[in-house]
């Protein structure tokens, strides 16, 4: 179904496509997302969002379908909305990378590359954000190189926090003797 998206294939053949997908998957975030791209595709951008906002209403930690509802909120000109819906998915899913990307390229558009790098760096303040770091240090070091200093300080701070939360982790378990059989690791 995503390669026949790509290309100018009849709509026939990727609704057939698309319905053998959902008798496998069901009504997955994956399903929904083709669903409303291909909707896109046929000019019913109010049906393609109806069926986002919909999936989304009942999957509240679906950040792909976010992504897809917040471009065309975009498109649509309603941008504060669209920026709103990327950022309120991300603070459920801080890691999801097309958010984080369309999020930093539409600030970095609308108030600039400050504007942008500051968004990403509230982000990565969040516990277990680590990409947010990885994406303001793709803008710095190819827009303005010395505000990469504070992203290196923030990505090199997230992998010493990730490590002890998997240390923490290791020792919060119950040693061999007290489980009763031997240790994972």
């Amino acid at each position: 179904v995503k390669k026949s998206l790509n290309r100018s294939v009849d709509v026939q053949g990727m609704r057939q496509a698309l319905t053998t997908l959902r008798e496998h998957e069901g009504d997955t975030q994956r399903v929904v997302v083709l669903e409303a791209t291909l909707l896109e595709r046929e000019g019913r951008l109010q049906d393609s969002r109806e069926l986002l906002e919909s999936f989304i209403a009942s999957n509240l930690e679906s950040g792909v379908a976010r992504a897809n509802l917040a471009r065309l909120q975009w498109k649509a000109g309603e941008r504060a909305q669209a920026v709103g819906t990327l950022r309120f998915g991300l603070m459920k899913e801080p890691n999801q990378e097309r958010s984080l990307h369309l999020l930093a390229a539409w600030l970095e558009e609308e108030a600039g590359l400050s504007g942008a790098l500051g968004s990403l760096r509230v982000l990565s303040a969040n516990p277990g954000a680590w990409l947010p770091a990885w994406v303001a240090a793709q803008l710095a070091v190819t827009r303005r190189p010395h505000e990469a200093k504070w992203v290196n300080t923030r990505i090199r701070s997230s992998a010493a926090n990730t490590d002890s939360t998997i240390s923490s982790s290791r020792a919060s378990l119950p040693d061999r003797a007290s489980r009763g059989r031997s240790s994972p690791w």
